[in-house]
């Protein structure tokens, strides 16, 4: 699953869009990519929003009590974390400094064993992004270089920012030798402009077959919204659709809260 940080811009501002500034899970399975030698795909079926605090600055993910129940409930349909998703109303940048530094963690965060016996990440970003005065919003897809990935784990640049799109390597301790960065013909450098790190990821939708494999719905409340999910969304979700059908139970937001009213061992 995507999971996704929400960055929720004032109260006075919240009519402008929907999804101005916020931080989701993602929820899915990788499959092969028939387009490219050994390519993989990551394919999305359900977002998970964590519990958050955010402003026009960022958003703050909060100690989540449903964590446990969530993975579990994700396991059983056969879904990982694949990623992340977060809106922003900066617009006019691709990725901030601190967006790098948090992408990285997340991919070191969520490293796989490949069979080779090499940690790799296959932990995907997407932007959401305003594009225009009524609302409308785009994606963008990336990663950052396992170069990257491995200079900010090891922790060689500062925690601080000098600016939105460069990384400041920190000054060795005593005896310390910290590696160079050699920037295309500007050479040795202390500051790092950031695109040298970004790496592109290509997406869509399919439009020749189903949007999903596993989840069939996607109307019932989200959990973690200022409207608490209640019982009372349950009837009005089976008014919606057939309670003797098995896929009306294929709604992931649904099987969340019935894990919590019922039990997960149920749900699974």
């Amino acid at each position: 699953f995507f999971f996704l940080m929400i960055r929720r811009p004032p109260r006075s501002t919240q009519g402008v869009s929907s999804a101005a500034s916020d931080v989701y899970k993602r929820q899915g399975y990788y499959s092969k990519d028939p387009n490219y030698p050994d390519g993989v795909r990551v394919i999305v079926e359900a977002i998970y929003e964590p519990p958050q605090k955010g402003d026009m600055m960022g958003a703050l993910e909060m100690q989540d009590k449903n964590q446990n129940l969530v993975d579990r409930i994700a396991n059983a349909a056969g879904f990982t974390k694949v990623g992340w998703i977060f809106t922003s109303m900066e617009g006019d940048i691709f990725l901030s400094s601190r967006d790098i530094q948090k992408i990285a963690a997340l991919q070191e965060k969520n490293c796989i064993v490949h069979p080779s016996g090499a940690r790799i990440s296959k932990f995907v970003t997407v932007k959401a992004k305003i594009v225009s005065d009524a609302g409308a919003t785009s994606m963008d897809a990336s990663m950052v270089s396992d170069q990257c990935q491995a200079l900010i784990r090891d922790k060689i640049f500062a925690d601080a920012v000098k600016d939105n799109q460069t990384l400041t390597i920190r000054k060795p301790a005593v005896s310390e030798v910290l590696p160079a960065v050699i920037y295309g013909k500007t050479g040795q450098v202390t500051d790092v402009p950031i695109d040298y790190f970004v790496v592109n990821v290509s997406h869509g939708a399919p439009i020749d077959k189903p949007m999903f494999n596993t989840m069939q719905f996607f109307d019932f409340p989200k959990e973690n919204r200022e409207e608490k999910q209640k019982e009372s969304h349950v009837k009005e979700y089976f008014s919606r659709h057939s309670k003797k059908d098995p896929k009306s139970y294929l709604d992931f937001h649904l099987l969340i809260y019935l894990a919590q009213e019922v039990d997960v061992e149920t749900v699974e």
